[in-house]
C-alpha cells in the first residue's frame, strides 16, 4: 500500500499532531508500506525517515515556530501523480493545504482521502 501525508508541521518535536503522525509512519513502515509526506515545515535531514516534500509556506504572525502553507497545489501535484498513493491521510485543523489537496486529488482520481 502507498500512502501519502500531509501535515503542516513534521518538525520532530514541535507539536502533538506531529507526534501522532510520526508513530502513524512508524506503524506503516513496520507492515512494509510505501510511505511518502507533503508539509510546509520539514525536519533536519537526518530525521527525515521517509521522502518529504516542502510546499512554499509564510511565516505565522503570531507563531513564528509555525509557518502555514500557501495556496498553490501545483507544488506537489506531480510529485503524487509519480507517487500513486492509494491513500492521502490528512492530520491537522482548518489548513490552507488541506484545500490544496483536494484540487491536486482530482488529477489522482484512484487516491482515497
Amino acid at each position: 500500500m502507498k500512502i501519502a501525508y500531509f501535515n503542516a508541521n513534521l518538525k520532530v518535536g514541535q507539536a502533538g499532531v506531529t507526534r501522532i503522525v510520526y508513530k502513524m509512519i512508524e506503524g506503516v513502515l513496520e507492515l512494509n508500506h510505501q510511505v511518502m509526506a507533503i508539509t510546509a515545515i520539514l525536519p533536519e535531514p537526518s530525521q527525515q525517515i521517509i521522502p518529504m516534500h516542502k510546499v512554499p509556506s509564510v511565516v505565522l504572525p503570531l507563531q513564528k515556530a509555525f509557518r502555514i502553507a500557501v495556496p498553490g497545489y501545483q507544488s506537489f501535484t506531480e510529485i503524487l501523480k509519480k507517487f500513486q498513493p492509494g491513500y492521502c491521510l490528512h492530520i491537522t485543523f482548518k489548513e490552507v493545504i488541506t484545500h490544496q489537496l483536494l484540487l491536486a486529488l482530482r488529477d489522482v482520481p484512484q487516491t482515497k482521502l
